[in-house]
């Protein structure tokens, strides 16, 4: 016989539909031989089928043999065990017996299965909150939560997770809802309704699905953290950079560049969910014959720049405000100089100077720029250069 396997569009918890749904499978020619995930059926000629659903009293694959002696007897015949959840009886049979005609001692039947619902109900109400907070935790514990955000978040994972959580707790509460409805009504001396009239709802499935995808996707974003990111000399690029070079400020005779610092034209690449592009330059040298002015030795200025493409432009003024807390929290014992520029085509310009160090903090849409130079020259003459490298940057990216 062909198999057919087919979505299940109701509740497995909400008994009446489902028996109700497999009859009328069974009215098409879709004869039910297993549940997992899908619905497994055998096709046949349609035919007039009935099914009960049993709740496990215990942890079994299948019923004991006397059990299903008994239930023959009454005319049933076993079909399958959905998991931690019900065994699965249908009959064809005109003058069959009903498996349970005490409602009271049929809620029993109830107790086990309603009760680890309510463990695992409480258990993912637990959960989502807990998760939750570990995800923002790490956030916003930091004094610059963007800036914190941008630089290292990458929550995909924990997000999608935080949602499967939430659904999964959905799920099962509702479930549990419907499950105690009937129990309350057995308890009551009611009997279980058989039949129910039912509306096809795939969205288990569909969900389902979409954190399937996430997850691949996920997987996929790994992927691309772990080969993206790179970090060469600057001599190994040949693509343009959106930042200026410490020889575009130092341009004094004698003036060359440290070949031998382990941060000498370095530069590195990485990304972020919140910023696909993130730029790091350092950069240093030394002018032959000339010394700092407290003699502490030879002159030796550098260059260290960050450059930051956010994915939402709301991101972009608040990451500058929290470059600069970030950076100046290092200063905060020296005198600075604050110097907020208005540009035509710039969002933020601001210069800051704090003894022999600069630093321009500028923003020009999704675009973020900080520079800061250590050394004698002014960088407010190059702010122009600074500019037209972001824009050139932008230009050629389009």
């Amino acid at each position: 016989m062909k198999m057919k396997r087919k979505m299940i569009p109701v509740d497995i918890y909400d008994i009446p539909a489902m028996q109700s749904y497999l009859s009328d499978m069974a009215a098409e020619g879709l004869f039910l031989k297993r549940i997992a995930t899908y619905g497994h059926f055998e096709e046949g000629e349609p035919k007039r089928v009935l099914y009960r659903l049993e709740p496990l009293m215990r942890e079994e694959e299948k019923p004991r043999e006397d059990q299903l002696d008994a239930y023959k007897a009454y005319g049933w015949d076993y079909v399958c065990t959905i998991r931690n959840g019900f065994h699965i009886y249908s009959t064809e049979d005109k003058d069959f017996r009903e498996l349970h005609t005490d409602p009271m001692t049929q809620s029993y039947a109830f107790s086990h299965l309603e009760k680890k619902l309510k463990l695992s109900s409480r258990i993912y109400l637990i959960s989502v909150p807990l998760l939750a907070v570990l995800i923002l935790l790490p956030v916003f514990h930091q004094e610059q939560p963007i800036l914190y955000a941008v630089r290292y978040g990458n929550g995909s994972y924990q997000v999608m997770m935080l949602i499967l959580y939430a659904f999964l707790y959905y799920q099962i509460h509702t479930s549990r809802k419907k499950l105690k409805l009937l129990q309350d009504g057995l308890e009551k001396g009611e009997e279980l309704p058989r039949k129910r009239v039912y509306h096809k709802s795939y969205a288990p499935y569909v969900i389902n699905g979409i954190l399937g995808l996430f997850g691949v996707i996920m997987i996929f974003n790994s992927f691309l953290l772990l080969t993206r990111g790179w970090e060469k000399n600057l001599a190994e690029i040949s693509e343009p950079i959106p930042m200026i070079q410490l020889t575009d400020i130092e341009q004094k005779e004698g003036f060359i560049k440290d070949q031998d610092g382990y941060r000498d034209e370095e530069i590195r690449y990485d990304w972020t969910e919140l910023a696909p592009v993130i730029y790091e330059l350092h950069q240093s040298g030394e002018v032959k014959g000339e010394m700092w002015a407290d003699g502490s030795g030879t002159y030796s200025p550098s260059l260290s720049s960050e450059y930051y493409e956010v994915r939402f432009a709301f991101l972009g003024k608040r990451l500058v405000k929290e470059l600069m807390e970030d950076t100046l929290e290092f200063y905060r014992y020296r005198p600075i100089q604050h110097q907020e520029l208005f540009i035509e085509g710039v969002d933020d310009a601001i210069l800051v100077k704090s003894e022999d160090t600069q630093m321009f903090f500028g923003r020009i849409g999704k675009s973020v720029l900080y520079v800061r130079y250590h050394g004698y020259e002014d960088l407010s003459a190059h702010l122009d250069e600074i500019y037209d490298t972001l824009r050139n940057y932008q230009k050629e990216k389009m």
